[in-house]
């Protein structure tokens, strides 16, 4: 059972990403985030370098949405994305 952290706080979780250095896995699966908040989850890996595991099951993603978020990263064999 996730934290219901939603768009809000998957905005601002990325946000503070761009500053650490430290995170290399973020686990939110269960936590109520759409597609807002999960391009901005995602989008990290374009300015983190230290980031390399994103998980986001069990949210509340539609099958098109995943497809487009794991269609963007794809072939980026350092970055694991879990929808």
């Amino acid at each position: 059972m996730g934290n219901s952290v939603g768009d809000a706080g998957a905005r601002a979780l990325a946000e503070s990403l761009d500053i650490n250095n430290h995170l290399q896995f973020l686990g939110l699966e269960n936590n109520d985030i759409k597609e807002d908040g999960a391009i901005a989850l995602a989008a990290v890996f374009d300015r983190n370098q230290t980031l390399d595991w994103l998980a986001l099951e069990e949210n509340l993603l539609k099958p098109k949405q995943k497809a487009r978020l794991a269609e963007r990263y794809a072939g980026r064999s350092n970055i694991h994305l879990t929808l």
